[in-house]
């Protein structure tokens, strides 16, 4: 009996062993607050003996390695492509993922690095696109044991994997492209620019200016719920929502539509961009933007604010974006 115990045991245990194998191969490690050296070298480590190879090829490299995984785990249904950084995958065919990067994320990438983003990742960023809900679900929970998630689209940072539901349309790759590389720019950036500028993004459209491209935002869905809070005189100030640590529990929708027609306004304004990179480069000192937001808006205080930003809301449904913020 004893000996039929632990033989059982032993079966066990390689099992698990198996599986925790397989699931650490996969896992990228944690580099939060870490180098990209320290990265290559943890990599090389799990790698013994595998030559380095020269920078300018190293993250296709990884890319390359990043997909065959995902292809393996995936199976066939889906096709996976390389477009360093990003590795992007799908229940769609190859040159449909080829032209979601050429028309979506690739001109997106650039307008963003153009308007707030200094850093570009050095570690590829997985994005996976399915075109229903159905998929978009069964594929979170097969791939991260994920049940509970928004029906749009969400990203892993642990994993730098994005997940959209393209039955939105673009909006939540969008969204969760901006945390994607939001987070390598600026990571103790406030929840309220953190989630208003992934919001923004999600009904926007690019606008040539000055040889390149810019993201500029248009009105959506959101705007509703803002509305009705300003007509019922409840909607909080300004300054409440850039000190809020969480945009969690009932009022979770409201906030969300609160930051991005702030940003939508700030925008309309011309100072988005300047708050953004203020605000960086300062944050040790301004936490939640506060001051950054100030500066970029001389002479006026919160209280005022409120009162323009209330009115300026209101405005949208009947004159769209044709009146731009401050005009």
């Amino acid at each position: 009996m004893v000996a039929i115990r632990r033989r059982a045991f032993v079966i066990l245990f390689a099992a698990v062993a198996a599986c925790a194998g397989a699931y650490l191969a996969d896992r990228e490690p944690s580099v939060v607050g870490q180098s990209s050296d320290t990265y290559r070298v943890r990599v090389e480590q799990r790698n013994p003996g595998r030559s380095r190879p020269a920078d300018g090829t190293y993250l296709e490299t990884l890319c390359r390695e990043r997909a065959e995984r995902l292809e393996r785990q995936l199976g066939r249904e889906c096709d996976v492509v390389v477009r360093s950084p990003f590795v992007i995958a799908g229940d769609s065919n190859a040159a449909a993922l080829e032209r979601k990067h050429s028309s979506t994320i690739e001109p997106a990438c650039l307008a963003m690095a153009r308007q707030y983003f200094h850093k570009s990742p050095d570690r590829p960023i997985a994005v996976l696109l399915f075109s229903d809900e159905r998929t978009y679900r069964r594929c979170a929970e097969s791939l991260f044991f994920d049940r509970n998630v928004s029906r749009f689209g969400y990203f892993k940072p642990g994993r730098r994997t994005i997940l959209a539901n393209l039955a939105w349309g673009d909006g939540p790759l969008l969204h969760e492209l901006t945390h994607a590389l939001m987070r390598l720019d600026f990571p103790e950036a406030a929840v309220w620019l953190r989630e208003g500028l992934a919001s923004l993004h999600e009904a926007s459209s690019l606008v040539s200016e000055g040889g390149g491209s810019l993201l500029e935002g248009e009105m959506n869905w959101r705007l509703e719920a803002l509305e009705r809070q300003i007509q019922r005189g409840r909607l909080q100030g300004l300054r409440d929502l850039i000190h809020a640590d969480d945009f969690g529990g009932p009022d979770e929708a409201l906030n969300f539509a609160q930051a991005r027609y702030f940003c939508l306004f700030l925008q309309g304004k011309d100072v988005l961009s300047e708050i953004y990179r203020r605000y960086r480069a300062s944050h040790h000192e301004d936490p939640r933007g506060e001051k950054a937001v100030l500066l970029a808006l001389p002479g006026i205080g919160w209280r005022d604010l409120d009162g323009e930003f209330g009115r300026w809301v209101m405005s949208l449904s009947a004159n769209g974006l044709t009146q731009r913020a401050g005009t």
